[in-house]
């Protein structure tokens, strides 16, 4: 086994620690192999090839507002998606139960210690395979709830700034790998996990990746573990054989990186007092797995892993400033407007009664779904039930909300 392949089971067991699971119990043992199995089936899966010659022909808008629309039209999950109720009914999403206690001289972890938001719950409370109720979603309800009613504002950003930023780039710059212009292709949507944008060109690969401001920007790449979306995603992707060639510069033959592309949600003022998104690059180093709360779904046939991201520090710089949006966009109305023709008004009518308490004509007459250029805030919908408010729907691959209120 390669040490990354140890040092990837090794950060696994960690992260199960954290989230609260015993070193003793039978149960808690058994379900730690299967998930250390699970994750060498991640690292051991084929790769999935992309279809280059399919992305030069594909068109991506050249305004903001329909480079929106174009992105939640491919909006999706690429497997089942589960809505969760924890049973501790906490109000603020927290990180793991747990932290690692560190040895000072070598780095190495020797227990795990409670975080203060957790010591009035007994280890029973917090056990795990315990703690969360899981029921399967159909896609139509997960975008209906994830797009009109979720409260997690970060997530409907980081839509839209993924948007945003290709619709950019793809138009004004050159691939930072290869420096070919014209070259870069948007490759979101469900099955295309660190893979957003595409060199169609060199094969060079983009997450792009959104932090509440420049502070979180900088205070995720100094810490250098950012969190991001599917390892088994991930692990298709780093076997990929077009990522696995070389290309030729005029200082020689290099491997094909890959990027991790990150940038700040609220603008910040240039030196011109421009409002702008500074657009920060790395090549990204290593991934690792950790768990979170649908590693504990026993629905899943395999078990799930989100990832920490690792960078090459010395590669990180500005790659380029991302101009704000100048005029309102209509997020509520762009959102109805796909989700009607995606699947249907009748389904929508249907969604708004159950979650809302209402129909679309009173959601019309709001001015709730609308990001103004001079906001940082999108204003979220009235009326989510008090039922509603203790659930989550994941995955999230835009925003690790604990990483941001660390």
């Amino acid at each position: 086994m390669e040490n990354l392949d140890k040092e990837a089971i090794n950060e696994l067991v960690h992260s199960l620690h954290e989230w609260g699971l015993s070193r003793t119990l039978s149960e808690h043992v058994t379900f730690k192999r299967r998930a250390v199995r699970d994750c060498v089936a991640c690292i051991s899966k084929t790769a999935e090839s992309v279809d280059f010659e399919a992305l030069k022909s594909e068109k991506f808008p050249t305004s903001y507002k329909d480079a929106y629309e174009h992105v939640l039209r491919r909006e999706g999950y690429p497997g089942d998606v589960f809505l969760y109720t924890d049973e501790l009914k906490l109000k603020v999403t927290y990180p793991a139960p747990f932290f690692r206690l560190r040895n000072r001289l070598t780095g190495e972890v020797y227990d795990y210690r409670k975080r203060d938001e957790y010591k009035r719950f007994t280890s029973k409370q917090l056990d795990p395979l315990c703690r969360w109720e899981f029921n399967l979603m159909s896609l139509e309800e997960n975008l209906f709830v994830s797009w009109f009613v979720d409260v997690n504002d970060a997530s409907k950003i980081g839509i839209l700034m993924e948007a945003l930023v290709a619709c950019h780039a793809l138009a004004s710059e050159a691939c930072y790998n290869c420096k070919f212009r014209k070259s870069l292709r948007w490759n979101g949507g469900a099955n295309a996990s660190w893979r957003d944008m595409i060199c169609t060109n060199c094969g060079a690969a983009y997450e792009v990746k959104t932090k509440k401001d420049m502070e979180a920007v900088e205070k995720s790449l100094m810490h250098n573990n950012i969190q991001a979306g599917s390892f088994s995603q991930w692990c298709k992707l780093k076997k990929s054989t077009r990522n696995c060639t070389l290309f030729s510069t005029p200082r020689g033959w290099f491997a094909i990186p890959m990027y991790l592309v990150i940038l700040p949600r609220q603008y910040t003022l240039d030196r011109r007092l421009h409002k702008i998104h500074p657009v920060t690059i790395a090549e990204i180093d290593k991934v690792l797995p950790n768990a979170y709360e649908q590693t504990f779904n026993p629905n899943r046939e395999s078990i799930p892993f989100k990832s920490t991201v690792s960078v090459k520090l010395n590669t990180k710089a500005k790659w380029f400033d991302l101009p704000a949006m100048d005029d309102t966009i209509p997020m509520g109305d762009i959102s109805e407007k796909v989700f009607k023709e995606r699947f249907s008004e009748e389904l929508f009518q249907r969604f708004s009664k159950t979650y809302l308490g209402s129909d679309s004509d009173d959601a019309d007459d709001s001015e709730n779904g609308e990001l103004v250029a001079d906001s940082n805030v999108i204003d979220t919908l009235e009326g989510v039930t008090a039922t509603f408010q203790d659930m989550n729907i994941v995955p999230d691959d835009w925003e690790d909300l604990a990483s941001d209120s660390s």
